[in-house]
């Protein structure tokens, strides 16, 4: 415990004092910033009306009630040049005859879209507008259904469609598929809310401290050629010297852990938990195992440092720090499974995880630390 102790005595300088504060400060004014990015993220779209009907009409103005989405009724040939300077994301035409198509239930006739190579969210808006669609068909259904069976029971034709049609139209309600909230059955999780699943706070504190914990492992870089012999000439050895130094360097990110937890309660804005804290403190030490094998690969200090950096963003992008990477591919969700972050989303909202993935991001982590630990043994000759 004697190196330790010393290690925590020496440890409270200028720059360790600013890596300490680094992922407190980052984690509020930074992931502020990206909460606010993306309340105030708009997709611009582009509508054709070639049909000029009630029912293209009813459709503007429900995509024009959507909060995320601008949309802009213009011609075609405008919209295009819009399309063409990316100044819209897509460009949605509703054909003529969109409404006698709708009235025969041919939706894939019905609307044309547009897009370029730079579109990104034509897909997200494509499934609002089918949701809309949706809508105004399954109460053209109902209507013609109850209109049928009215001539069946009365006997007699009236005029009950139109009623028929706006009273089932203000009871659907349906949600884009892109945007709901769903339980997946085939992910490790066996239940997992991928909306929640991830805060710009937390995102942004992982990134940084991730950082921290590089910079802070350069010791094994520095001491390596002169210390260390020293060091296993002695009674403490190299083994217990390396557990006391990297206990001490723990639990120093640990404590920032701590503050930053009490920092953002402090400021409202996100939920904290002990059971988060504790997954906050696994993170540091699964870490900390990987700055230290990176740094025990190295002998130059500024190789170590340029390594680091780029093992730290990478890590950050691969885990979703910034965002949530699933939404890009199902593969890169695959891949950050098994990486640090995934400790800090199951343990910051357990209630939308089950104890089996809980349970086994854990035993995953706590193999990864062993294994690590093991191999930086190994590359330091640690006997």
């Amino acid at each position: 415990m004697g190196v330790m102790i010393e290690k925590l005595k020496h440890m409270f300088k200028p720059i360790t004092l600013l890596l300490f504060l680094l992922p407190i400060v980052a984690a509020v004014g930074v992931g502020s910033l990206l909460e606010k990015q993306q309340k105030e993220l708009v997709i611009p779209i582009a509508i054709v009306d070639e049909d000029q009907t009630d029912f293209s009409g009813n459709l503007i103005k429900q995509m024009e009630l959507q909060q995320r989405i601008v949309v802009k009724e213009t011609s075609f040939d405008e919209a295009d040049t819009l399309l063409s300077r990316n100044e819209v994301d897509s460009i949605f035409v509703l054909k003529k005859g969109f409404q006698a198509h709708i009235l025969d239930d041919k939706r894939k006739e019905s609307i044309e879209l547009w897009t370029s190579p730079t579109s990104i969210a034509s897909g997200i808006v494509r499934e609002v507008v089918a949701s809309e669609v949706t809508k105004v068909t399954s109460s053209v259904k109902a209507a013609n259904r109850v209109e049928k069976l009215y001539q069946q029971e009365k006997g007699i034709k009236a005029d009950v469609w139109d009623e028929a049609f706006e009273y089932t139209k203000d009871q659907l309600d349906p949600k884009p598929l892109m945007t709901i909230n769903y339980v997946s059955e085939n992910s490790i999780a066996g239940t997992q809310n991928k909306d929640v699943l991830f805060t710009s706070y937390l995102g942004v504190w992982s990134f940084f401290t991730m950082l921290s914990c590089f910079i802070t492992s350069d010791w094994v870089v520095k001491e390596r050629s002169v210390l260390f012999p020293r060091i296993m000439t002695t009674n403490i050895g190299l083994a217990s010297y390396l557990r006391q130094t990297s206990g001490a360097y723990i639990l120093f990110h640990v404590l920032q852990a701590a503050c930053s937890l009490m920092v953002l309660r402090y400021f409202q804005l996100m939920e904290t938990t002990l059971f988060l804290y504790l997954g906050m403190v696994l993170f540091i030490v699964f870490t900390t195992s990987i700055s230290m094998w990176t740094a025990s690969r190295m002998h130059h200090l500024g190789s170590y440092y340029v390594a680091g950096s780029l093992m730290a963003f990478i890590l950050a992008i691969a885990g979703g720090s910034f965002f949530p990477i699933g939404d890009i591919s199902p593969t890169f969700e695959f891949i950050s499974l098994w990486l640090p972050q995934k400790i800090l989303w199951v343990t910051a909202y357990p209630l939308y995880t089950s104890f089996s993935e809980i349970g086994w991001t854990v035993l995953f982590s706590g193999v990864c630390i062993a294994l690590l630990w093991k191999t930086t043994n190994w590359g330091l000759n640690v006997r």
